[in-house]
């Protein structure tokens, strides 16, 4: 088995907390938004937002490390990286509704739903 070199395992690490985020977000919109409003669209992609950044302090994740060693460009740095992880949660979201739609639509329907 290969080990991923430091850059590489960053990006991975970061792509597995972006579909977290998805995940979180969406049990949220779940608990609060069971109508699916669309005016609340903007506060769920914020809330990815904030998640990834408060993630990306949490546990360190600097994919903007090798830049500069300053502490202050290490925050700045971690918190980019983790709006860059709640914007592509916020794409993960729109990719696996897709897929789960398509699934739902080519499900067959069973004699109760039929009826």
């Amino acid at each position: 088995m290969t080990e991923l070199a430091g850059g590489e395992a960053l990006v991975a690490a970061s792509t597995a907390f972006a579909v977290t985020i998805t995940k979180v977000v969406d049990f949220i919109r779940t608990a609060f938004d069971r109508d699916d409003n669309p005016r609340l669209k903007p506060l769920w992609a914020g809330l990815a937002l904030v998640l990834g950044m408060v993630g990306a302090v949490v546990f360190e994740i600097n994919i903007f490390g090798e830049i500069s060693n300053s502490r202050g460009d290490s925050v700045f740095g971690m918190l980019l990286t983790g709006a860059g992880m709640g914007a592509a949660g916020s794409a993960w979201h729109e990719v696996l509704d897709a897929v789960s739609s398509s699934a739902k639509r080519s499900k067959p329907r069973t004699a109760a739903a039929k009826r």
